[in-house]
């Protein structure tokens, strides 16, 4: 596979593997109802108007793996900045290192599928968004990346649940699969809107990789300044 097709697999879901498996290809699946609300609303958990509570689907150890890089990297790049001087800024570009990390982590690692009244699939730079009737298929592809099949033919590869050796054993993209399909089942035969079988699409809102992003370029640019 070349570094383009990986490259845009994990981050936009256009391809046939997902680099978040080099960070939880083992786990199980992890779903919880409450992160859906907020992470659909951003409001605490409530049915809304259909009555259909959010399910948030992911590899259990990605949350707490998100937080470990934040809290690492950016207590490291934040110790690195003290070093600086007036006369180098050497230690600011290794703080811009570091708070890049984070952004890359926290993408990665937020990567999820969420259950309510559509099926949404965030990916670390495209989030889909896909009526239960504009999926044809929820499958896994040759790699074992978690796959739906837009009922216009073209897929949508969710870096959630790439495909890993190790999952092979522990099966928790098939489990998601099982689950995506059971909700299909139920939001199919619940009433639905004119245009339910178009998908869409958009960039993925991830706050604290923002923000740590937008400190790495002022650590950049402070560097050059001052001088490496």
């Amino acid at each position: 596979m070349s570094v383009n097709a990986g490259f845009n697999t994990a981050f936009c879901g256009s391809g046939s593997a997902s680099l978040g498996t080099m960070v939880g290809g083992a786990d199980r699946v992890s779903t919880t109802r409450a992160e859906g609300a907020q992470a659909m609303t951003g409001k605490p958990k409530s049915a809304g108007h259909s009555g259909v509570h959010p399910e948030v689907l992911r590899r259990k150890s990605y949350p707490a793996m998100s937080w470990v890089c934040t809290l690492f990297f950016g207590i490291l790049g934040c110790a690195v900045a003290g070093l600086t001087t007036r006369t180098s800024g050497g230690p600011l570009a290794g703080s811009a290192t570091a708070f890049i990390a984070v952004t890359v982590a926290r993408r990665i690692l937020g990567s999820r599928i969420i259950l309510g009244d559509r099926v949404t699939v965030v990916n670390p730079l495209i989030t889909y968004r896909m009526p239960y009737r504009a999926i044809r298929e929820v499958s896994t592809n040759r790699s074992g990346t978690l796959t739906l099949m837009g009922a216009d033919g073209e897929p949508v590869y969710a870096s959630a649940f790439g495909g890993s050796l190790l999952d092979s054993f522990v099966g928790s993209t098939d489990r998601a699969v099982e689950r995506i399909n059971a909700a299909r089942r139920a939001g199919t035969s619940r009433r639905t809107e004119p245009g339910a079988t178009v998908k869409n699409h958009g960039m993925t809102h991830a706050w604290t990789a923002d923000v740590f992003l937008a400190l790495a370029i002022a650590c950049a640019v402070a560097a050059v300044v001052i001088g490496v």
